[in-house]
Order: structure tokens, then sequence, then C-alpha cells
């Protein structure tokens, strides 16, 4: 249901791009549509094929990166002393430190790993330090 007010929604916006007959503003719309979404533009594999796909571009950075490192020699790697799995049971959270970690993040509109923008965590934080204090406490 969401999604088809979301589909509607750019339906609506582009054909009113096109009633507009603004064919700069057209140009600038499509152009937008087609630069990757990912964060990474695309890139050339081995054989300098163009790659658009995610997963494609994934594969083409594992075989890179298998190429250029260690394999791995099924031995844990070395870890220096462990804390104490008890060491942090009396640590707690107050409103004020969870506040003050979400008034810290940087106001961002790209979305997080939640799928939410951190200027809009930043904006309700008065309203979720405490509801968010006993995840803190769980981790």
């Amino acid at each position: 249901m969401c999604q088809d007010a979301v589909d509607t929604f750019w339906i609506e916006k582009e054909n009113d791009l096109l009633a507009e007959g603004d064919i700069g503003q057209f140009y600038r719309y499509v152009s937008n549509k087609i630069v990757s979404n990912s964060g990474i533009g695309v890139i050339k594999d081995e054989t300098g094929t163009i790659l658009y796909d995610n997963k494609a571009k994934a594969e083409c950075f594992r075989r890179n990166f298998e190429s250029l490192f260690t394999q791995d020699n099924n031995k844990p790697a070395y870890a220096a002393s462990k804390a104490p799995s008890d060491s942090f049971t009396d640590v707690t959270f107050s409103y004020e430190n969870v506040l003050k970690a979400i008034r810290g993040l940087k106001a961002k509109p790209s979305k997080g790993p939640d799928g939410l923008p951190s200027f809009f965590i930043k904006h309700l934080a008065e309203s979720i330090s405490f509801p968010l204090m006993p995840f803190f406490a769980v981790i």
C-alpha cells in the first residue's frame, strides 16, 4: 500500500515534468535517475566490462581482494587480552548519556543501516532517548 503511494507520487512527478516541457529540467532528472544509488558508481571488471549491478560489483571487488591478500590459514587471529565477560555489568546508560550520543551524530540526509537519516534521529533526540536506554543496557 505504501509502495503504491510512492510509485504514484513518482509517476505524477514524471508526468508533471513532461507536461512542463523544460528540456533542461528533463535531462537533469534523467541524469539523476541513471546515477548509481549504491554509493559506488559504475566500475570496470578485469576484462573491461562495465558493471552496473551491485552484486556484480561486489563479486568483482571480492575477486580483486582475494588476489591481493593472504589466504586464510584457518587459525584464529591473535587477540590481545580479553575483558572478562562480567566486567561491564555495572555500566548504565542514563537519559543524558543517550541524549548526548544522539545529539553528537552528524546530521546527514543519507540513511543509516536502520533506514533512517541521522538528521531525523537528531530531531527526535529528546523523544527517543528514554525509550532507547534499555536497548543500550542490553548491548
